[in-house]
């Protein structure tokens, strides 16, 4: 965990001690890599609320003032059906109304709640502490055009030229389909370019995973930085939220 610096650009070289995650690939020999935010499976419960997939969590922080708006955006992720529903409807609609000051707490606001996901679901738990602690976890943003993809993850740019044309050439052979199989096939197709170029980014969240495994299997705290979320006055569904 010493060696994980937050917010530091890395190159990870591929390695059979790097293992590398997304909503696609999710186990690796033999152990599940289930890790996405947005993966169901894992709620938990937090200041008397209950998050079905961690994203929700966060993207409340997003929206945190004490304001009636945020009260109601709030509102709003803690309803709508799915996580991928909360991107289409909450955050397309609000995305201008997202606190100013937001990246400035974002990454430790995300490890304190990774680790609250670590503490009240045992599931979740019990798959991270299954991760040895010589594997490099990489959050994999291949085929991500949004701004964040190297702040979270990582990308492979010869591995995303090749995903590219092999998601091209599956989308063009989708109709018809059985949707399940589909999907399986692609997800084998996808397997077999994994030996592929060099991952780049700062990998936050394969980070923040690594350091709540490291923690975990320590019986130790991950260093969340209280003071910085006390003073950014983060309120959850009317209430002010004290770290």
């Amino acid at each position: 965990m010493n060696n994980i610096v937050l917010g530091r650009e890395e190159t990870y070289e591929l390695s059979p001690q790097v293992w590398t995650y997304d909503f696609l690939r999710t186990s690796e020999k033999g152990i599940h890599l289930n890790f996405c935010n947005t993966a169901e499976g894992f709620p938990f419960d937090f200041n008397g609320h209950t998050f079905t997939e961690s994203i929700r969590l966060f993207m409340c922080g997003e929206w945190s003032n004490n304001t009636e708006d945020h009260l109601r955006i709030q509102n709003s992720i803690l309803q709508e059906r799915s996580s991928w529903a909360c991107y289409r409807f909450v955050t397309a609609l609000n995305y201008r109304k997202i606190r100013i000051d937001f990246p400035a707490f974002q990454l430790q606001w995300m490890l304190f709640v990774t680790w609250q996901k670590c503490m009240c679901n045992a599931d979740f738990r019990r798959m991270l502490c299954n991760v040895p602690q010589c594997v490099t976890l990489v959050r994999d943003k291949t085929g991500d055009d949004c701004q964040n993809a190297t702040f979270w993850g990582c990308l492979n740019v010869e591995r995303s030229k090749r995903v590219k044309r092999l998601w091209e050439d599956f989308s063009r052979r989708r109709e018809g389909q059985d949707p399940k199989e589909w999907r399986q096939k692609l997800k084998r197709e996808r397997e077999l370019l994994k030996n592929v170029g060099e991952w780049r980014g700062q990998n936050n969240m394969g980070k923040i995973l690594m350091i709540c495994r490291d923690c975990l299997i320590g019986g130790n705290e991950p260093p969340i930085d209280y003071d910085l979320l006390n003073r950014s006055n983060i309120y959850l569904l009317g209430e002010r939220l004290t770290f």
